[in-house]
């Protein structure tokens, strides 16, 4: 692959200080080029490519004959690419727990408000994505992993990360009635750059 394209020139350029500079790879000298590892989980990586690291947490609540229901959704509009980390629930008592991906939706009644992991961005909200609950809402897209609790186990949902693009969501829901559960998100966004354009 061509070091010199893509967002690894923008990385690359951040990593080295080189400030407005498109192409840096023709700058190095040929004997480092290989070894700089740039796909790596270290947290530096993260912010060096414009990553915003940001939770939510949603306390769903238990009502008799209901259902509940957390929703994360990455607007329309938002020209921002998000990775969902991690997202765990704790329900109050045996439970069964459905995740769920699809495409656009609405917001749910109860918002939810994104905090930053981030010290560049502030502590409460500007997140790009939006959080949301409510219960005896019916849940939207496609069911893609269903986990048992018994008593108030926490559940970790295996199937993460998953890529959020603009336009989509995914939906927590806790399929047994009358049983409260709150619900943490952990996700990774960044702007997508004109050379990741559909």
């Amino acid at each position: 692959m061509k070091l010199g394209t893509g967002r690894y020139a923008e990385l690359l350029g951040r990593l080295l200080g080189q400030s407005g500079v498109l192409e840096v790879a023709s700058d190095l000298s040929p004997e480092i080029s290989p070894v700089l590892v740039l796909e790596s989980d270290r947290p530096e990586w993260a912010f060096l490519s414009n990553q915003r690291l940001v939770s939510v947490f949603g306390g769903m609540a238990a009502v008799a004959a209901q259902t509940s229901i957390f929703r994360l959704i990455n607007p329309a509009g938002s020209n921002v690419l998000a990775t969902i980390q991690r997202g765990t629930l704790v329900p109050a008592a045996t439970a069964q727990a459905t995740l769920f991906v699809g495409g656009a939706v609405a917001d749910l009644t109860t918002a939810g408000v994104p905090v930053f992991r981030d010290s560049r961005s502030g502590f409460v909200g500007g997140a790009a994505l939006r959080a949301s609950f409510d219960n005896n809402v019916a849940a939207s897209g496609f069911g893609i992993e269903r986990q048992n609790a018994l008593g108030n186990a926490p559940i970790f949902f295996q199937c993460f990360p998953i890529i959020l693009a603009p336009g989509s969501h995914v939906d927590i829901t806790i399929d047994t009635v009358n049983v409260a559960g709150p619900v943490a998100v952990h996700w990774r966004e960044r702007e997508i750059g004109k050379y990741e354009q559909r």
